[in-house]
């Protein structure tokens, strides 16, 4: 019967642990499908062109891990520290749109994303690139080519 207490009680510590884990606080407010619609769209970029004339709507925060900004209204949060609460509570407060910039274009974009999800709106990011390439023709499959028999 002894056995059988110890049993019962590491079954008890581990139901617990898993209740906890499956009822914690999940901080994603938005589902993936908004995010995808968005990067569809192509609404979440902000050319340096367009910067240029609206740089005063904007909080532009610098996710680069040190080094001078390059911007007067902004505000530097390196990216491992983006999800501390401080960072957030600023991110919060602020009734500007909110403009990502990196040196590594991925890393704004990984931000949007994370943020987006977050629930917070008006999130934009800084694109390097003032024309962005639009491809001209469509994916066409080369109908011609046949799959080879097995047989053959």
């Amino acid at each position: 019967m002894k056995n059988f207490s110890i049993v019962l009680l590491v079954l008890l510590v581990v139901m617990i642990l898993v209740i906890v884990r499956t009822t914690g606080k999940n901080r994603f407010k938005q589902d993936a499908q908004n995010a995808v619609e968005a990067v569809v769209a192509n609404n979440f970029t902000v050319s340096v062109g367009e910067l240029k004339n609206t740089e005063s709507q904007y909080l532009i925060v610098d996710l680069n891990e040190s080094g001078k900004t390059r911007f007067d209204n902004s505000l530097q949060i390196p990216f491992e520290k983006l999800l501390d609460e401080s960072s957030l509570q600023k991110l919060k407060g602020t009734e500007n749109k909110i403009l990502l910039v990196s040196e590594v274009d991925s890393k704004a974009e990984k931000a949007w994303v994370i943020l987006n999800q977050l629930g917070f709106k008006n999130v934009f990011v800084l694109s390097n690139y003032d024309n962005q390439e639009v491809l001209k023709y469509e994916f066409q499959p080369d109908t011609s080519a046949r799959l080879e028999s097995v047989s053959d």
